[in-house]
């Protein structure tokens, strides 16, 4: 499955990023790094792809030209390109974060269920509930099957 990393930055690329860029080139994770009014204008990326304002606004998002400058709301742009990149995975960090080797582990979309078997009304509450004391039912359930 494949995992993008988005990062918002106003620094300049220093070792954690460069680390970053790196770790995210050695296993195989689209980067992208959405810049600012702040950011440098020499930024450059070894591996990843750095979009600074002028690049943002002539992708095909709307959102694009209307998100505030100086906002972390910017990230949402990198969440845009990643999702159109067809990435399964977004994953995203801060630029003055320095994660641990574990963070570059490979995602794997997996889902632990119930199945359910009965065929009436069902109070879903009841799988989400330790059995002391909780009662509760949603709305509109019938009253003679909250116990069901």
């Amino acid at each position: 499955m494949k995992t993008g990393l988005v990062i918002t930055t106003i620094n300049k690329l220093n070792r954690n990023l460069k680390n970053i860029d790196f770790q995210a080139k050695i296993n195989n994770w689209d980067f992208c790094v959405i810049g600012d009014k702040k950011t440098p204008t020499k930024f450059k990326l070894r591996y990843g792809n750095y979009l600074d304002i002028n690049l943002q606004k002539n992708l095909n998002f709307k959102f694009s030209n209307i998100c505030p400058l100086n906002s972390y709301s910017r990230k949402n742009i990198g969440y845009l390109v990643l999702a159109k990149n067809k990435n399964d995975f977004i994953v995203e960090t801060d630029d003055d974060n320095y994660p641990k080797m574990i963070f570059f582990q490979k995602r794997y979309l997996s889902h632990y269920v119930k199945k359910v078997l009965n065929n009436s009304w069902i109070n879903i509450y009841n799988y989400f509930l330790s059995k002391k004391n909780n009662f509760i039912w949603p709305r509109g359930l019938p009253l003679d099957e909250i116990y069901g």
